[in-house]
């Protein structure tokens, strides 16, 4: 059972994504997984979220939270391309689906976020699949061990701000 939470916020879409361990797509134990990065690996735009296979098979989810989030995105004008990364993914609420599908380029999957009353947990629908990206590589072994450096940041970041 979906519970109709009136507004998520980018948080309970990261939480969705990499603390569901029934689907194990983005989980965190699997996977190296770092919000938020716009340095260290050469990218020339900001990914919401970053997460990578040991393999350096590198998807970006862009997370939107409103419609207008959505159609800004539109005028960005890298298009969320880059040699590093294969799979472009939007995670966007549940409730955003029939009005924002359409803002949503065509190479990118679609994922919606839901709560789940049933766990009590936020939870995600794979609704499309990306399209992959054929001029991306796998991401080297100095690369992982950057990202991973840049998520180690964002968490002793974040524990300093809980203290």
């Amino acid at each position: 059972m979906v519970v109709m939470k009136t507004k998520f916020n980018s948080n309970d879409i990261i939480k969705a994504l990499i603390l569901n361990k029934t689907k194990r797509k983005f989980y965190f134990r699997y996977k190296y997984v770092c919000p938020n990065v716009y340095w260290g690996l050469g990218l020339i735009h900001e990914c919401d979220l970053l997460v990578s296979s040991s393999l350096g098979i590198a998807h970006e989810i862009e997370i939107k939270i409103s419609l207008s989030d959505l159609k800004k995105d539109l005028k960005k004008t890298h298009k969320h391309f880059s040699n590093k990364i294969k799979y472009l993914w939007f995670a966007i609420p549940y409730y955003l689906l029939d009005k924002g599908f359409n803002f949503i380029p065509k190479n990118a999957g679609i994922i919606s976020i839901f709560f789940n009353t049933i766990s009590n947990s936020f939870d995600y629908k794979f609704i499309r699949k990306p399209i992959v990206n054929k001029f991306a590589r796998n991401l080297n072994s100095n690369e992982l061990l950057k990202l991973c450096h840049l998520s180690s940041m964002r968490f002793w970041n974040l524990f300093n701000k809980l203290n």
